[in-house]
Order: structure tokens, then C-alpha cells, then sequence
């Protein structure tokens, strides 16, 4: 698997916990408020790689209001740019569009999820396409890393795609309301917060 496939699909993840493909017709852009702590103007994370033969890169990401209450996740290695997500802040929803109209925008994260609950999302990754189911697996469970211990909720997401010679990929996610995501593991990619600037 190439280190470019691996670490999009990392960037995806890092800013989606992943639901279904309609938006939700009961929100409208009106309604919207973010209650979110992590998602501002101005906001930068890095994200350090811990290679147990993994190729990879440290990943760094900065959050940018673009219009109002719809930001851009602007996503970069040391090395290059990768593709920006666009994601929308909507009472305890997180929506997210690979558009900045924010057209087909999909339920991204629930804040207020329940241990059990699934979701599947489709999303172009590098050419092709990325289907994933994320379910919630555990609340409260104590991470540390190098930017300091959290407590997360766990979410564990299964992807595949429709390219033949791209294996399946399990990621533990671990995200805390405050900060986002907090790390991710799974057999090919292995990332913890190293910083953020608030």
C-alpha cells in the first residue's frame, strides 16, 4: 500500500468519525451552532507518527473559518499538502463535505453518541472509493500522549475500498470533546497528538 493512500486516509479520519451519506434533513444551515471546543478559527494540531514499520509522516492540521460556521481542515506533512475535508459544526453533529458549499454533507461525528451505535460513509480517497463503518465502543477511556492524558470516547472503524489491491483497515480512534482527535492505531497507521495551540 502506498504511504500517500495511508496517510489520506488518516487525514480523513482525523477529521471524521464517519456516519451515513444523506444529510439530515431536521438541521438546516440556520440552525446550526458549534458547540464544539475544538473546531475554531485559528486552531493547529500536529499529529506525531509512531512507525512500527509503518511509513509515514508526522501530520500537521489547521482549522479555518471559511464562511460562517463552515471551516476547512487544511491538512500537510512535512513534506507535502494533502487534500482538505470542510466541516460544519451543527449542535451535536459534525458535518463534513470534500466541497466548501458544504453540497452533500454528511453527519461526520455525533457528539452525543451511545456505546454501540455504527455508522457507514462512503468518500473518495486518492482515486478511489472509501467505504467505512465506525462504531462507538467505549466513553471515558484515559489516553496519554504526548500532548497530555485525556479522557476519549473510542470509535472503531472498518475500511474498505473498491480497489482490489487495497487491503481492508481497522483504525482505533480515540476523540476527546475538547480536543478532537486524541490518536489512531491500527496495523498500518499509528498517530497520537503531539500539540495544539490551545
Amino acid at each position: 500500500m502506498k504511504k500517500h493512500f495511508l496517510i489520506a486516509s488518516f487525514v480523513l479520519l482525523t477529521l471524521t468519525t464517519l456516519n451515513s451519506c444523506k444529510k439530515d434533513s431536521a438541521s438546516t444551515d440556520s440552525d446550526c451552532v458549534n458547540t464544539t471546543q475544538w473546531i475554531k478559527n485559528g486552531h493547529k494540531f500536529s499529529f506525531k507518527n509512531f512507525p512500527l514499520l509503518i511509513l509515514g509522516d508526522s501530520v500537521f492540521l489547521e482549522i479555518k473559518e471559511i464562511s460562517p460556521n463552515v471551516f476547512q481542515g487544511i491538512n500537510k506533512t512535512s513534506l507535502y499538502n494533502l487534500p482538505s475535508s470542510y466541516l460544519q459544526p451543527c449542535g451535536n453533529n459534525i458535518y463534513e463535505s470534500t466541497v466548501s458549499s458544504m453540497a452533500n454533507k454528511q453527519i461526520s461525528f455525533k457528539l452525543d453518541g451511545q456505546i454501540g451505535e455504527s455508522w457507514v460513509v462512503t468518500q473518495p480517497v486518492q482515486g478511489y472509493t472509501a467505504t467505512s463503518t465506525t462504531t462507538i465502543k467505549e466513553k471515558n477511556v484515559m489516553i496519554t500522549v504526548p500532548a497530555g492524558t485525556f479522557a476519549c470516547t473510542k470509535f472503531t472503524s472498518v475500511t474498505v475500498t473498491n480497489n482490489s489491491s487495497t487491503p481492508t483497515m481497522t483504525f482505533d480512534m480515540y476523540y476527546n470533546n475538547q480536543y478532537g482527535l486524541i490518536k489512531i492505531i491500527g496495523l498500518y497507521v499509528h498517530y497520537e497528538l503531539a500539540k495544539a495551540n490551545y
